[in-house]
């Protein structure tokens, strides 16, 4: 594994050991009726084999960005609206806590990122000719969470004196409608 190293001006590639990841995935749908019902799940164990003192990097250390759980769960519903093929429909995305580096990395400084959930909401109808209509709303409850964390010199190099580090956050709540047309 290589990581980028960051000194007052420079960036450095520097060789930190080997990782491993080892994991689980499994997805099931059921239809009954008007009704779909799918999940999807995950565990990762993402991980270093050893550690690099010089860089602060533990063996056995998470490797960053990596959730060792995620689900998906989806609910639709299909019928007739007016005379029209329609569909209503959820999910529900689920992630447990990340880190965006590595505890003790004294380059890049470590971010902690919280497990968290988001509701997506959607319906939608076929009118003629197969044009599909959909109004969707992401993030329905407007969660505001940290995803993740710029990992630019000036800024790892502020952060790791105390400064300010950026975070990304989830989008916020989105109201869009998307048309398919066909031809």
């Amino acid at each position: 594994m290589q990581l980028i190293t960051y000194t007052v001006g420079n960036a450095i590639i520097e060789n930190t050991g080997d990782a491993r990841i080892d994991g689980l995935e499994l997805q099931a749908t059921w239809r009954d009726g008007p009704w779909l019902l799918s999940g999807s799940g995950a565990w990762t164990d993402a991980r270093t084999l050893e550690g690099n003192s010089q860089q602060g990097i533990a063996a056995h250390a998470r490797l960053p960005y990596s959730a060792r759980i995620a689900t998906t769960l989806a609910a639709k519903y299909t019928g007739r609206f007016h005379g029209h093929e329609s569909y209503v429909g959820a999910t529900v995305r689920v992630s447990s806590r990340r880190h965006a580096g590595f505890p003790g990395d004294a380059s890049d400084p470590d971010f902690k990122l919280p497990g968290y959930g988001m509701l997506d909401l959607d319906a939608g109808v076929v009118l003629r000719h197969g044009i599909d209509v959909d109004v969707y709303l992401r993030n329905a409850l407007d969660r505001r969470v940290p995803v993740g964390a710029l990992n630019d010199q000036s800024i790892n190099f502020l952060a790791s004196v105390g400064g300010p580090m950026l975070v990304h956050l989830t989008t916020p709540r989105t109201l869009g409608v998307s048309v398919e047309v066909p031809f």
